[in-house]
């Protein structure tokens, strides 16, 4: 969709609000020089490290690194897509989008309201069902409060072959395409779910897009317990956390988000108080629901049954959230036991006093991996170690990464030197974050300034610079930056706004956003004394080198060559 629209209307949306505005819409922003500044939405902290900058329509995290413009906030801490993030700021901003003859957006808003109106309908038929009925017994017995029920939007999927399909109105291929009702084998349409506890699958705009069912009669062995909607326009199982709508502001607020596997598991610790919880939907954990769940927090804490099915689950989300730059902690339930069972035989504290002793990740992971092999032999520690070490060398921190080898050094008494020697070998396994250029540690004052200077005024600076080239930076970061940006001012870019949106999505983009954002790097009315500054220095470090260049020459030739050079050197 977003492709759909020209750059210049989307430069026209995303200038048409004020980010200091929409940010402080929904946290507390205070002045703080020349920006707003706040504690991070994103990460948990005490201290503020969230900037805004109002002139550059900008926000940067010092803390978590998190950035952007408006659409880059809308989309973090709204959960919207690109195309959404750009719809809700012009209808913020009064900008009109144009409307596409084959846009795709009616036909899928008729089938959000097609979920919605089935969601309706099995609420309603709960409600109505007799306090004697088998779903009012389950509920019951399950302990479920009004409240939780009505939280959830629980409902009842009736014994019945076609009355959700009577119910519904709308095109019938439309009400196919959800998948609330399927074909038997003799081509009729009948109702997918029936005689089922209906869990709706909502999504963090409370839309409903598909639904998860709860079979009644345990005794019949042919239909499966739980029931869930098959994929559609709507609906990705790996792509959503069932519960997120409900429990999105308790995660970020506690900076912590629970998984666990199961409706159920996740209702009843809702309910029990525990709502920093999220529940995987019908599949296993997906590298998109932790990008997803990544932007509520980057604290995850995994809870999965004590059985082998459980362990095979946990190393493998664990492993997943791992390749993400995860840290995950891991909680193993007693076999045969659930959330629920626990708050039921111990309270909420039993629960979270697990959670308090959650594993770390790679404790974990090392204990399953020498637990499949028979670590008493040579072999079984040299394929332990073979098996482990791929996931080791994923660990961008150094420091825990060498805590790693450490332990696994001693669970197979394999020496640390021969385990770290082994994890430079790991071709095509070892993790490496998106190739930027982050340091600026070896750059000297004036380059980072000339760079700032170029953000804030490129027209004004761009026929002072005509002597400048990027070999005069020392520092490998700011001459990229530098190119990059002259190649931009080059092309005509002249609005400070627009010119740095054009490095959005690339290399450059977090350390020309960081560098845009800092305060106080130069006083802006002697922006044209800092360049001269710059070319100063340059100059300066040009002659010291031709100099050091003389004296090496001297160690290798006669007194009189030494002293022609010298004369043509201050001849010039």
């Amino acid at each position: 969709m977003s492709g759909r629209y020209p750059q210049d209307l989307i430069d026209r949306v995303r200038e048409s609000v004020d980010i200091v505005e929409l940010i402080s819409s929904h946290i507390e922003l205070k002045r703080g020089g020349q920006n707003y500044v706040g504690l991070c939405p994103f990460h948990k902290e005490k201290t503020p490290s969230f900037s805004v900058n109002r002139s550059k329509q900008i926000f940067h995290c010092f803390g978590c690194g998190e950035g952007g413009n408006v659409f880059g906030f809308l989309m973090k801490y709204e959960n919207l897509s690109f195309p959404e993030s750009i719809s809700s700021i012009a209808q913020r901003g009064g900008v009109q989008l144009p409307k596409f003859s084959n846009e795709p957006a009616e036909d899928i808003s008729g089938l959000y309201k097609i979920d919605g109106d089935a969601a309706d309908f099995f609420c309603s038929h709960l409600r109505r069902a007799p306090k004697e009925s088998y779903v009012k017994k389950y509920i019951e017995k399950r302990g479920l409060k009004p409240e939780t029920v009505n939280a959830f939007r629980l409902g009842f999927a009736p014994d019945s072959w076609d009355a959700c399909l009577k119910s519904l109105k709308g095109d019938i291929k439309d009400i196919e395409k959800t998948g609330i009702v399927k074909r038997a084998s003799n081509g009729n349409l009948i109702d997918t779910f029936r005689n089922r506890l209906i869990f709706p699958v909502i999504d963090e705009k409370n839309r409903v897009l598909a639904f998860g069912g709860r079979s009644l009669d345990d005794s019949d062995k042919k239909s499966p317990k739980y029931l869930n909607s098959q994929e559609s326009t709507l609906y990705r199982k790996g792509r959503i956390f069932y519960g997120l709508n409900l429990s999105a502001g308790e995660i970020r607020k506690k900076g912590e988000a629970l998984l666990v596997e199961g409706y159920m598991d996740l209702i009843m610790l809702y309910q029990a108080g525990v709502r920093n919880v999220v529940a995987t939907s019908g599949t296993a954990f997906t590298e998109y629901q932790c990008r997803n769940l990544r932007r509520y927090t980057s604290n995850f804490v995994m809870v999965f049954d004590g059985d082998n099915a459980g362990r095979k689950a946990a190393e493998r989300a664990t492993k997943i959230a791992l390749g993400q730059g995860i840290r995950p902690k891991i909680v193993m339930l007693p076999s045969g036991e659930d959330p629920d069972d626990i708050i039921r035989n111990g309270g909420v504290s039993a629960f979270l006093e697990l959670v308090a002793e959650a594993r770390p990740y790679i404790s974990y992971l090392i204990e399953i991996t020498c637990k499949n092999f028979d670590i008493s032999t040579a072999e079984g520690k040299a394929d332990a170690a073979k098996s482990i070490l791929p996931d080791i060398a994923k660990i961008v921190d150094p420091i825990e990464r060498s805590g790693a080898v450490e332990i696994l050094s001693g669970k197979i008494a394999i020496p640390v030197g021969r385990l770290e020697s082994r994890l430079p070998r790991l071709k095509g396994e070892t993790f490496r974050p998106p190739a930027t250029v982050r340091s600026d540690t070896d750059a000297h004052p004036t380059e980072k300034v000339l760079v700032r200077i170029i953000l804030d005024r490129p027209v004004k600076v761009a026929d002072k610079l005509g002597r400048i080239k990027p070999e005069d930076f020392i520092s490998p970061l700011y001459r990229k930056l530098f190119t990059a940006l002259m190649e931009e001012v080059g092309k005509g870019a002249d609005d400070p706004l627009r010119l740095l949106a054009k490095f959005e999505k690339t290399e450059y983009e977090e350390p020309l956003r960081k560098l845009a954002i800092a305060p106080n790097l130069y006083d802006e009315e002697c922006w044209e004394q800092c360049v001269a500054d710059f070319v100063k220095n340059v100059n300066a470090r040009g002659r010291a080198e031709k100099v050091s260049k003389m004296k090496k020459a001297a160690e290798s030739s006669s007194r009189e060559e030494y002293l022609s050079q010298q004369k043509n050197f201050k001849e010039r």
